[in-house]
């Protein structure tokens, strides 16, 4: 029995140790003959290469072909290492209509993140993006879930419905009901 909780504690503690610190999910839907895309989470800086501080384009654009979004000038430049996927569909720049919140960027074909001016490493960000009369299709955005784990931060991108999360209590509970069970089972031997 004590053996059984051990594994079951080394494998929680695992699981627990290997999670990313910060998530970033960035997620497009299209929504009233128009496509918006809400951006939530945070970015854990640690171990990316700052690489400066200048201005940058637009209040808004996506270029599916480059990986890229931005929903605002921003002028931290951090370099984030590989990334897992450098596109999201065949799509070139287009600007987009509107925009609210955070101003940030992702270009994970050059394996970039801007972030807004003064921005501190785990802080939340939240913005709304919005391109009006267009589509997936005359945006060039292929549909699906692109994700990029980078140091301490994973990265999803989800084109069209997103993902239900994972509850982070759900492993715990799992762990728990597999111990009670090895607890009943080693008990009925007895």
């Amino acid at each position: 029995m004590i053996r059984s909780m051990i594994v079951a504690a080394a494998l929680l503690v695992s699981y627990v140790t290997t999670a990313s610190a910060a998530t970033y999910t960035a997620t497009f839907v299209e929504k009233g003959g128009n496509v918006v895309l809400t951006v939530g989470g945070s970015v854990d800086t640690t171990g990316y290469s700052f690489l400066g501080q200048s201005g940058h384009g637009p209040a808004g654009l996506v270029d599916p072909s480059r990986g890229s979004i931005v929903t605002g000038a921003g002028t931290f430049w951090y370099n984030v290492g590989a990334t897992s996927f450098s596109s999201f569909g065949t799509g070139v720049r287009t600007d987009s209509s509107s925009n609210t919140g955070d101003a940030h960027a992702l270009a994970f074909n050059i394996n970039e993140i801007i972030l807004p001016v003064g921005y501190v490493s785990g802080t939340a960000l939240s913005s709304t993006t919005t391109w009006t009369g267009e589509t997936f299709a005359s945006l060039g955005l292929a549909a699906g879930q692109y994700s990029s784990t980078n140091g301490n931060t994973t990265f999803d991108v989800n084109v069209g419905a997103a993902p239900v999360p994972l509850p982070a209590s759900l492993p715990l509970v799992l762990a728990g009901l597999g111990g009670l069970a090895l607890l009943r089972r080693t008990s009925a031997r007895s």
